[in-house]
């Protein structure tokens, strides 16, 4: 297809000149030009045929209600009636044209936004082993590109890489005796895992980081979380504490789930087996059993707690799916958008709020869980990247 843009009015009036036979050789080429598109090729046929040009003369004038077709006809009915329908036709092939035109132009513009989010979403692919390990001396150890290797930290840690999980082993002796601190950081599209030194496995969700100690000393065992983990803890006498910018969950020896990002509103604690405590300066002290969530508005000066909820809710991120149940398309497109790295602009706020349930593997192409969602909740979407280079998913009515 030709590169050269045009607006429908030009080709609208092209077209009508070409129909009176009042084009002149510079515009006939510039039509010619526009018509090596097979598409705009079949349209020209379609509205240059005599009978559809006086169907479609009949249809607009049995429904008036364009304004520009009864300035038109006015103008017809001041002409000379006894000149012939062809010519009558004539003047309505102008209006009739930039209406076919219009309808060709917002059908390709359409399908040309529908191609331009189709190639922007091939370009996002998550990634599971995305992950960068940040050692106590603040170098950073890009775990993709140390597969099946065994990393030294500078204080004498023994770490092994192997299958997205990383593994505190034993020390060596020759090295410092000084306990450091690592960061597990996991960017948008990754998920990783690390077994603590006390043999504690955490999941650790995209755009997520944990903190913790190269070797745990002292009364407890403390890690800091931003972000969202799952925590599989080992049973001992130290109390094993989970630090937010929210709250703080302490354990003896459990499974829960922690969801506390910076950008959501919201802390929340599921409890998987065993018992948790959840601590807030502003909202005091709630204590968790199995099936049971802690969920903490930020600013607020209390806890809620919900019993009987369903955990694979909140933990199947861990195991490669998406599982959302009667959740909000706003809450939906934020996790989406943490995983597969993307913003979101709704066109119409009431959007955020249309509920959606389903189950969808992570490994899924953007494109398809979107059409997905669109289907089921009815919405439409469109993809592309804005100034900044970032990709944009816009949230459409439908």
């Amino acid at each position: 297809m030709s590169k050269k843009l045009y607006s429908k009015y030009r080709i609208a009036e092209l077209i009508s000149k070409s129909i009176m036979g009042t084009i002149e050789l510079a515009e006939k080429a510039e039509l010619d030009h526009w018509l090596q598109n097979e598409e705009a090729s079949k349209l020209y046929q379609e509205i240059v045929d005599q009978k559809k040009l006086n169907d479609k003369y009949k249809f607009y004038q049995s429904i008036r209600t364009d304004k520009k077709f009864n300035q038109l006809q006015q103008k017809i009915k001041k002409s000379n009636r006894v000149k012939k329908i062809k010519n009558v036709l004539k003047y309505a092939a102008v209006l009739v044209v930039l209406l076919s035109v219009t309808f060709y132009w917002q059908y390709r513009t359409h399908e040309q936004e529908q191609i331009v989010t189709q190639q922007v979403l091939s370009e996002i692919k998550p990634g599971y082993s995305k992950a960068v390990l940040i050692l106590a001396d603040g170098s950073e150890v890009v775990l993709d590109a140390h597969k099946n290797e065994t990393i030294q930290s500078k204080g004498g840690r023994f770490i092994e890489n192997k299958e997205n999980v990383l593994e505190y082993k034993e020390y060596n002796n020759t090295a410092s005796a000084s306990v450091g601190f690592n960061t597990l950081h996991v960017p948008h599209g990754g998920i990783y895992s690390v077994v603590l030194p006390d043999g504690t496995k955490v999941w650790v969700n995209s755009a997520s980081s944990i903190k913790y100690p190269e070797s745990f000393t002292g009364n407890t065992r403390e890690v800091e979380l931003s972000g969202e983990a799952y925590f599989d803890v080992v049973k001992s006498d130290k109390k094993f504490i989970v630090k937010t910018n929210t709250l703080n969950v302490t354990v003896l020896g459990t499974s829960f789930n922690v969801s506390a990002y910076e950008d959501d509103d919201f802390f929340a604690t599921t409890l998987v087996e065993g018992k948790v405590e959840l601590t807030s300066e502003n909202a005091g002290t709630m204590v968790l059993a199995p099936n049971q969530q802690g969920y903490y508005k930020k600013g607020s000066n209390s806890i809620m707690l919900t019993k009987n909820v369903s955990v694979r809710n909140y933990t199947s991120w861990k195991d490669g799916k998406f599982y959302f149940e009667h959740e909000s398309l706003e809450n939906i497109l934020k996790k989406l958008g943490r995983w597969y790295d993307f913003e979101v602009d709704f066109e119409d706020n009431k959007t955020k709020t249309v509920v959606f349930t389903g189950v969808a593997r992570k490994d899924n192409e953007l494109r398809s869980l979107m059409d997905m969602i669109a289907k089921t909740a009815r919405i439409d979407y469109k993809a592309y990247k804005n100034d900044n280079k970032t990709i944009e998913v816009k949230i459409l009515k439908k």
